[in-house]
């Protein structure tokens, strides 16, 4: 959504830091469907896989939906973002230009550069206060002995690229090697442009990428949208068993209907009368008239005892539909209490981006205030140095 700059499509507000009338500047440099791109990447090795499982319980349906559930921390693609600059660096449209040009020229040569990073996503955004690149990718690693021979793997794709660090750590480790890296190659790429490059700066902005800005944004919304959508899940399900135990609850009316016609037809039987009476009293009947008293005896045994299941039946269904439509409401509740936080939430998405240039401003005067503090340190033993 976000990269694509697809909010009016889905109803949603822009964002306040994007200049809706500069949004037909940006550049879709790729843009693939992530599902498709997974059975081009991984389609051949997982059907070698599948082939030689004996199991259906081993098989894997789809591999992207066996990344998103896998417990094992890989996700089904990864996002960095590129800039060059700040935001006081594009006060004229010559210098956004100029980036836009680097960051075009940075993508043209990523997957030659990444034979292990196939790029399903790259989005140059020019309306907003400087240009930058969303780049998104899947690591491919190789050569596995074990389960799919191809698998996504971002730290053993980037070792299999060269990046072999010494005394791997989690801050030393084969993708912090790789980004340098890339640093180092987009330098170049802004340098041949005529684009000044402080190496000073560069190296403190090495862990600016996607995942540390948007981290608490993303962590907080995607919390509530999921719990939105169970929300509404449930609320469908609940719905499916409401209608089902309406279609209970009416069929539990239609045999209790039908019980009571079979008690009216019984009351009609037992108005049978005698054919006579004799000296003691008792009453004689027909042949034909005993067999139908006791079958309409039998019958109303068996209509009593429909009858009272069904009103069983009846008031427990509709005591289930109270209890669905509760949920229902309930739910319904939740959705709008979700949907409130996460549009409450939409200020914040703001912020977070916001402070991203905020800290590169920061990051600015500290590279300079160290400068002019070690000039000024220079002079002061420098005129020591006369005194003496």
């Amino acid at each position: 959504m976000h990269n694509r700059r697809e909010y009016e499509q889905i109803g949603k507000p822009i964002p306040d830091n994007i200049d809706g009338s500069k949004s037909s500047e940006n550049i879709i440099l790729v843009d693939k469907d992530i599902r498709e791109a997974y059975r081009e990447i991984f389609g051949e090795a997982l059907e070698k896989y599948n082939s030689k499982q004996k199991r259906a319980d081993r098989k894997i349906v789809d591999y992207l939906d066996h990344i998103q559930k896998s417990k094992n921390g890989e996700k089904p693609f990864y996002e960095d973002v590129v800039q060059w600059g700040s935001k006081d660096d594009f006060q004229t449209p010559q210098m956004r230009e100029r980036a836009k040009e680097a960051l075009v020229k940075y993508v043209e040569g990523f997957e030659e550069r990444n034979p292990n990073l196939k790029l399903i996503g790259a989005y140059i955004h020019m309306d907003e206060a400087s240009p930058h690149l969303h780049l998104d990718y899947v690591p491919v690693a190789n050569g596995y002995s074990r389960g799919l021979e191809t698998r996504n793997s971002l730290d053993k794709a980037m070792k299999q690229m060269g990046f072999q660090p010494e005394n791997e750590s989690r801050k030393n480790n084969a993708t912090k090697l790789w980004k340098e890296s890339e640093r180092v190659v987009f330098g170049q790429v802004c340098r041949d442009l005529g684009l000044e490059v402080d190496p000073e700066r560069k190296s403190e902005r090495k862990s600016l990428t996607v995942d540390e800005y948007k981290e608490a944004r993303d962590e907080m919304l995607g919390h509530l949208e999921k719990e939105a959508d169970t929300a509404r899940q449930a609320a469908q399900d609940a719905r499916k068993e409401l209608r089902a135990v309406q279609n209970k609850a009416e069929a539990a009316e239609e045999r209790l209907r039908a019980a009571v016609a079979v008690s009216k037809g019984i009351q009609d039987v037992r108005q049978v009368s005698p054919v006579r009476r004799t000296l003691t009293g008792k009453e004689v009947y027909r042949p034909e008239d005993l067999r139908s008293l006791k079958a309409a005896a039998e019958l109303a045994k068996k209509a009593t005892w429909e009858r009272d299941t069904a009103i069983r039946e009846r008031d427990r269904a509709y005591e289930q539909v109270w209890s669905r439509d509760a949920v229902i409401g309930k739910l319904k509740e939740q959705v709008k209490d979700l949907q409130k936080q996460v549009d409450q939430l939409t200020p914040y998405k703001t912020f977070v981006e916001s402070f991203q240039q905020l800290r590169e401003r920061f990051q600015d005067w500290f590279i300079n205030w160290q400068k002019q503090r070690q000039e000024k340190r220079k002079e002061r033993s420098q005129k020591r140095g006369v005194e003496r």
